[in-house]
């Protein structure tokens, strides 16, 4: 079984850009905040996905693990960490590592002079200056069109949909959340967001046909 949905990586995270032009939730506060997520595969619980943001500085970093086991044996196992800086809703720098079922990868992007450079496994790629990642705990996202694929370094075209207000269970409680999909190439990411702009739940099918969902705790 395979994963492409990175950091979600990302690849990595939750809330909204800080009015100030950090990332952050939706008050001009210099406040820290952490996302803890549990990861389903179907119904089935294999793992989790935290991110802790300090608008001070606009540092994210996120960390992932997943375990999915057949018969008591691990059959697939992910593990993703990432740091993030921002300005407003650029990235300067972005640092990662995933360890996809063995196989190793790791990603370092820098904005310069001449834009953002990408480099994943001693290969370069020179990018506009102002790029974002998927970084779902940004609402901002919504409205790119190309976003930075964590994982792969990837700078992929992306389409987003408004899907509505839908009712979904947060915390053991039935909540009215704005629902958008993400589809980049053969990745579909559905997202929820409360009305305040805060990142609730993520849902995406993976190759083998079962569904990837993100739980907020």
């Amino acid at each position: 079984m395979r994963f492409r949905y990175s950091h979600f990586l990302g690849t990595a995270a939750a809330g909204a850009l800080l009015l100030v032009g950090s990332p952050g939730n939706a008050s001009a506060t210099d406040d820290a905040r952490a996302w803890r997520f549990k990861v389903y595969l179907d119904d089935k619980a294999i793992g989790w996905h935290t991110f802790d943001l300090n608008p001070a500085d606009g540092t994210l970093r996120s960390e992932a693990h997943y375990d999915v086991k057949f018969l008591f044996v691990t059959a697939y196992s992910y593990a993703h960490e990432a740091t993030e800086l921002w300005d407003g809703r650029c990235l300067t720098r972005m640092d990662a590592y995933t360890d996809n079922n063995g196989k190793v990868s790791s990603l370092q992007g820098r904005r310069d002079d001449g834009g953002f450079v990408v480099e994943v496994q001693n290969k370069q790629e020179q990018l506009p200056g102002c790029v974002q990642s998927f970084a779902y705990w940004d609402p901002s996202i919504l409205s790119a069109t190309r976003l930075l694929n964590a994982q792969t370094g990837e700078y992929v075209p992306v389409e987003t949909t408004r899907l509505g207000r839908q009712q979904i269970s947060v915390r053991g409680d039935q909540v009215q959340a704005q629902a958008w999909r993400i589809q980049a190439r053969k990745m579909q990411i559905d997202l929820w967001y409360s009305d305040d702009g805060e990142w609730l739940a993520l849902q995406a099918p993976t190759e083998s046909g079962r569904v990837l969902r993100y739980e907020i705790q």
